[in-house]
């Protein structure tokens, strides 16, 4: 692996960083840590090699893609950026300069009149779930079989279904997907901002409720204990598990929490190499594509353990009161993998290439009159501007990047390579801890 040729090489001594020289050794002495600590899908894609379970060649190439590389830079941007290894390593400049005209769009975004805000209207659940894609709501065959539960609840009222939300995460992967539901934010083009900038101040809207808790069932990803408390939440509960566990904990902790609570459950069963319990597979064409397959029967397994809390919010009294978000954190399926999978997908009527990069989004909600299907194009950032309309925070300071998708308002919509830009000046900046300083220095 290319890991261990960082670390063996007697060729290789150095790489450049930004012109900066670094030395090889020096950058393993610094990821060996979190390479050999963190619970990453590395571990599990090594294994899958070793034993030649994986046979397909594109299908490791998907792998190394996914659970390898992606992870491995984004790691290295953390820590190149933020790390001295014998004073070899120089720390790169963090913030992103800022002209009158962005700060004039920044400063449009953010509401200063504000005042008091009232107690959220409902609790609230967000279950960020690992690489939905929204091409799995679509009819083909088997289709009927793999998330049940949650095409159930999209048939009833009070409901809010959106397949088609781009997905607008990057290198951080699982971490931005948090960042941009939770913020409003969009995330940083190179490195991952929950690593980078987790000390930062976040607008958010986890601090309106009584108790706000993160469910992570995979302790020491993406930053959790250092950033969750600058999205606002009391407590972040980890532990090693699957999803089963973590829904059951989240049930367990919405029964005993103080109203209006908000719930964040992190799923994981569908990230890749999509390795789950054998005992929910669906029924599924023989001829499907093993990788297709494999995943499918992820989320299959995830919607039975979603299907438990579905029915505590129909049922319970106690939580009628709540509001349910369903979103995929990022899709998962890159462009070079879709063009092995396309000549079933077409005969199959599979809307996999249509529907390429989306995640859909699921809302049920007491705030929501009567279904609504929204069949047009939004986007991943839309989902904290709906969210903040729907428990009745309006008014907050930052009302984000998107738009409420429920309001028929869809004037002013900012583009997206604005948002992108917009945001990494944000964060770069820390705007939010230090609002006040930027608009006395340019007064």
């Amino acid at each position: 692996m290319f890991i261990n040729y960082f670390h063996h090489s007697n060729t290789v001594k150095d790489i450049w960083i930004r012109n900066e020289k670094i030395n090889i050794e020096c950058i393993w002495k610094i990821i060996r840590p979190i390479v050999d600590s963190q619970y990453d899908a590395y571990y599990a894609a090594r294994l899958y090699f070793n034993h030649g379970i994986l046979s397909n060649w594109w299908e490791k190439q998907y792998i190394i893609q996914n659970t390898i590389i992606d992870f491995f830079f984004a790691n290295i941007s953390y820590y190149v950026s933020q790390k001295d290894c014998e004073n070899k390593m120089r720390k790169l400049k963090h913030h992103a300069q800022i002209n009158l005209l962005d700060k004039k769009i920044i400063d449009n975004l953010i509401k200063t009149d504000t005042l008091p805000l009232p107690t959220p209207q409902t609790n609230l659940i967000v279950l960020l779930f690992e690489s939905l894609e929204g091409w799995i709501f679509e009819n083909f065959e088997g289709s009927e079989h793999i998330a049940p539960n949650m095409k159930q609840l999209i048939n009833k009222e009070n409901i809010l279904f959106v397949p088609r939300v781009k997905s607008q995460a990057q290198q951080g992967n699982s971490g931005d997907g948090q960042m941009i539901v939770l913020t409003g934010l969009l995330p940083l083009k190179v490195g991952a901002a929950c690593r980078l900038y987790g000390k930062n101040r976040y607008p958010n809207y986890a601090h309106f409720f009584t108790t706000s808790i993160t469910i992570n069932p995979s302790p020491g990803s993406w930053n959790q204990r250092e950033v969750n408390p600058n999205y606002g939440f009391n407590y972040l509960k980890e532990f090693y598990g699957d999803d089963n566990q973590m829904i059951d904990s989240l049930i367990e902790h919405g029964s005993h929490a103080k109203q209006p609570f908000f719930l964040l459950g992190i799923t994981t069963a569908s990230h890749s190499p999509f390795n789950c319990n054998e005992s929910y597979r669906p029924p599924l064409p023989n001829d499907m594509p093993t990788t297709l397959k494999n995943y499918l029967t992820c989320v299959n397994y995830t919607d039975n353990v979603i299907g438990k809390l579905i029915t505590k919010i129909e049922t319970n009294p106690n939580w009628s009161n709540t509001t349910l978000v369903i979103t995929g954190d990022h899709t998962v399926f890159k462009e070079q993998m879709l063009k092995k999978f396309y000549p079933y997908t077409k005969t199959s009527d599979i809307s996999l290439k249509s529907m390429h990069n989306y995640i859909p989004l699921i809302i049920y909600s007491p705030s929501i009159t009567s279904k609504t299907i929204e069949n047009g194009i939004h986007y991943q950032s839309d989902i904290y501007s709906t969210i903040l309309s729907l428990i009745g925070e309006d008014d907050y300071y930052w009302k984000g990047i998107g738009k409420n998708i429920l309001s028929k308002d869809k004037s002013n919509r900012i583009d997206e390579e604005t948002g992108y830009r917009i945001s990494d000046i944000i964060i770069r900046n820390n705007y939010f801890e230090n609002y006040r300083k930027f608009n006395q220095n340019n007064n």
